[in-house]
């Protein structure tokens, strides 16, 4: 019966093949080689000579830095199946063959493959061929781990299944943290050649995957689990109107992914950014403090009305108006930039980011950023809400391309105020009473687009059914 699964899958993998994805890989590689050659050429230019380093002392290193972000790599691009389709189970195959053809499906998965191969590239020019092998086995063994880790998660239906998951995992990055500081303080006396680092962390990740493997064929599916049998399905009335942007959201995996990714890329630069007092006042860190609490708004704002697109013959049948719907968005919105600035409080407690700049900046963020993407809602087109969110243009339109410079006006004025007020508390009061002013007159703002919105909404519903 493996062999027809294989069969089936292949037939699959043909008909979904597409350039844009080897387009995609091509680009991350060639990204990932210049960064390399950069890093290399500033060492060089510094007075170190690389090629006196050894560099096959470092093969954990390399094999643990890369694992927190393979994983999320695999989070937002490995959607390899852990269910059988309907017309599989049809078939009489065994639990224990599909659980050998998803761990096939893992070591035959590009997005597994990806990262070890590149590193093995520069290996090839750092190391001889023997230990830049072994790099490459110890990296495709922590690879394979997260992608047996993604799968047990995807399939586990209990609460406790999943702490049980997270402890492991997190016992097992503290062993490969321990085992990396071990291995480079204790590379001498071990001496630059041996074997021991790397043999005993590649026969930890290979004792991990086995019990990942094991515990992933013990699961129950999500179909045959208990609590699935007679629950009870909640209408529109035992949901808030509130809750359905958020779960939304977060059931959308275009939109996850986007306000996920960007909100983690901003919030790590504003860290980056108030390290240092010297940098604190740069434009760099402005800019960053501002785009991480509004940035993930103006995400969603992009689309005010693009998911409600898709099934907007049964909203409108609900006793909610425009006016009440664009608000709760704005609401929502405003949630969120609430919500990334108190993720950048600790910058503000340890780092040199002042508090004063970071309360301005949220009130800013929701009365000028949140407030100016409402418009959206007239140019909204509908969005394919399971498509991937990586060069995704689909759902925007030539009036939605163009309103969206609008969100440069309220940028200028947020850095020009920091920039050039002789003092930082004078961009301080300035910043926070526009957005004061913002939230204060939100409401007649949003009832006056609502009147728009409704004299152009049979228009705006027959493009959508065009869409």
């Amino acid at each position: 019966m493996l062999h027809e699964l294989i069969r089936l899958w292949w037939t699959q993998k043909r008909r979904d093949f597409g350039w844009k994805k080897v387009f995609i890989a091509g680009y991350l590689a060639l990204c990932f080689i210049i960064v390399v050659a950069a890093f290399f050429f500033g060492m060089s230019e510094g007075g170190v000579d690389i090629w006196d380093l050894h560099f096959e002392a470092m093969a954990v290193t390399y094999a643990f830095a890369v694992v927190v972000p393979d994983l999320l790599m695999k989070v937002w691009w490995r959607h390899d199946p852990v269910e059988p389709d309907d017309y599989i189970r049809t078939r009489p195959f065994s639990r224990q063959a599909w659980s050998r053809f998803v761990l096939l499906q893992v070591f035959v998965s590009f997005v597994v493959w990806m990262v070890p191969l590149m590193f093995f590239v520069v290996d090839l020019m750092l190391m001889n061929l023997g230990y830049a092998l072994l790099t490459l086995l110890l990296m495709l063994s922590a690879s394979a781990d997260n992608a047996l880790v993604q799968n047990c998660w995807r399939r586990s239906s209990q609460a406790s299944e999943r702490v049980l998951i997270i402890i492991g995992y997190a016992l097992w990055l503290g062993f490969g943290l321990v085992w990396m500081l071990m291995s480079l303080l204790w590379s001498s006396a071990w001496s630059l050649t041996s074997l021991m680092p790397i043999s005993v962390y590649l026969a930890v990740n290979i004792l991990f995957g086995m019990a990942l493997q094991h515990a992933f064929g013990q699961m129950a599916s999500y179909n045959e689990s208990s609590q699935h049998r007679g629950g009870k399905v909640l209408g529109w009335g035992d949901v808030s109107l509130f809750s359905i942007e958020y779960v939304s959201v977060m059931r959308c995996k275009r939109m996850r992914t986007s306000v996920l990714f960007v909100g983690a890329i901003f919030l790590m630069n504003v860290y980056l950014q108030f390290l240092q007092p010297q940098l604190a006042t740069s434009f760099n860190a402005h800019l960053m403090l501002l785009f991480a609490i509004a940035f993930p708004s103006v995400i969603l704002g992009q689309w005010v009305l693009g998911i409600e697109a898709n099934y907007f013959h049964g909203i409108w049948t609900k006793p909610y108006g425009v006016e009440t719907i664009l608000r709760n968005k704005f609401y929502f919105f405003c949630l969120l930039c609430t919500l990334m600035t108190l993720l950048s409080i600790p910058s503000a407690v340890w780092l040199y980011l002042r508090p004063a700049q970071l309360a301005a900046t949220w009130l800013f963020s929701m009365g000028a950023f949140v407030l100016l993407m409402m418009p959206t809602c007239l140019f909204s087109s509908r969005m394919d809400l399971f498509g991937s969110a990586f060069f995704n243009y689909q759902g925007g339109n030539k009036q939605l391309n163009i309103y969206s410079f609008v969100i440069l006006l309220p940028t200028a004025i947020y850095v020009c105020a920091y920039m050039f007020l002789p003092q930082a508390w004078m961009a301080d009061v300035l910043t926070a009473a526009l957005g004061i002013v913002g939230l204060a007159l939100h409401r007649v703002f949003l009832h006056w687009l609502t009147g728009i919105w409704t004299r152009r909404r049979y228009a705006i519903m027959e493009r959508w059914m065009k869409e």
